[in-house]
């Protein structure tokens, strides 16, 4: 609950400031999704670790998935990422409630 009211509270304060400055917020909201890119898998033929998920490369993604397939995943109009599960728990990402 209190991790949804400072998800909520973050929004907020984005719709506010994207309202006067659209460049520098965008690239601030990219910056982590930007490095967990870097760190995947960039081949589909790669070897697949033991511990790898997908991610969707969205600003408002906040899951992640142990299925590439998953129905979380469905609404994802960004790029899809593969990246180890560590990688994704570092960027705050959490466990999708369908998957797990």
């Amino acid at each position: 609950m209190k991790r949804l009211l400072t998800v909520l509270t973050l929004l907020s304060l984005l719709l506010i400031l994207t309202a006067s400055v659209q460049v520098p917020v965008q690239a601030a909201t990219m910056a982590p999704v930007a490095a967990v890119a870097a760190n995947s898998q960039a081949s589909p033929d790669a070897p697949v670790p033991a511990a790898t998920v997908y991610i969707c490369k969205s600003p408002s993604a906040v899951a992640y998935h142990s299925d590439g397939d998953c129905r979380g995943l469905n609404r994802c109009t960004h790029t899809i990422v593969r990246v180890s599960k560590e990688s994704a728990v570092e960027y705050g990402y959490r466990a999708c409630g369908y998957c797990y």
